[in-house]
C-alpha cells in the first residue's frame, strides 16, 4: 500500500471527524480501525474479509475487525479520483453502527429516514429508488443514503447535483443539511484539488 494512500485516507478522516471530537474517544474504544486494500482487489485480500468479496469497501460493525476501503478510489499524487472516497462513505456507516448505536442517537434515525423517504418520493434519489425497484432493501438504501450524501457534503464537488455539494443540499433541503451539519464540518475543504497529478 502506497504511503499517499494511507495518507490520503488519514487527512479525509480528520476532516470529516472534525466536528466532533467527542465522536474519537467513542471510535476509539471500539478499537475501530480502517483498512485499505489494494486498487484493482477487494475486501477478500484483506485477513478479516477472505469470505467477502466487495469492491468499494465496508464499514465496521459493533463486532466487526475493521471497516475496509478500496485505496484506489481516493484521490492523492499519482492517483486523481474525484468521483467519492470510499474511507469517507463507510466511515459514515461505521458512525451509524458505532457511534450512534452507541449513543443512541435519536436525532439521527428520527430524521434520516424520514429524508431518505421524502428523497425517494420526490424523485431526487434516483439511484435509491432503481436499487429498491429491483429488490433491494428499504433499510439498506437509507444507510446508502446517507453515507452517499456524507460524501457530497464532504467533498462538496458536483455542483450540478441537486444534492452534489453542501451548498445545493443547504439551498435545496434545509432539513438534511441540518442533519449533516451536525456530524460533519462546514468549513470549506479542497478533497482533490488542483494540485493533484494523475
Amino acid at each position: 500500500m502506497s504511503d499517499e494512500a494511507v495518507l490520503a485516507a488519514r487527512r479525509s478522516l480528520e476532516y470529516q471527524l472534525s466536528a466532533r471530537p467527542k465522536f474519537h474517544q467513542i471510535l476509539q474504544d471500539n478499537n475501530v480501525r480502517v483498512s485499505l486494500f489494494s486498487p484493482n482487489g477487494n475486501t477478500s485480500e484483506l485477513p478479516e474479509f477472505k469470505d467477502t468479496a466487495e469492491e468499494g469497501g465496508l464499514a465496521m460493525m459493533s463486532v466487526g475487525a475493521t471497516m475496509a476501503a478500496n485505496a484506489g478510489w481516493q484521490c492523492f499524487e499519482g492517483n486523481r479520483d474525484e468521483h467519492g472516497d470510499p474511507v469517507i462513505h463507510e466511515m459514515a456507516h461505521t458512525l451509524n453502527h458505532i457511534v450512534f448505536e452507541s449513543i443512541n442517537e435519536l436525532y439521527f434515525y428520527e430524521n434520516i429516514y424520514k429524508l431518505a423517504e421524502e428523497a425517494l418520493e420526490s424523485g431526487d434519489w434516483e439511484e435509491g429508488a432503481q436499487s429498491i425497484a429491483e429488490g433491494g432493501s428499504l433499510n439498506h438504501m437509507i444507510g446508502e443514503f446517507f453515507a452517499m450524501n456524507t460524501e457530497n457534503f464532504i467533498i462538496s464537488n458536483r455542483s450540478d447535483d441537486k444534492y452534489g455539494t453542501r451548498e445545493n443540499i443547504k439551498k435545496y433541503n434545509p432539513a438534511m443539511y441540518e442533519l449533516y451539519a451536525r456530524y460533519y464540518p462546514t468549513e470549506p475543504w479542497s478533497y482533490c484539488n488542483d494540485d493533484v497529478k494523475n
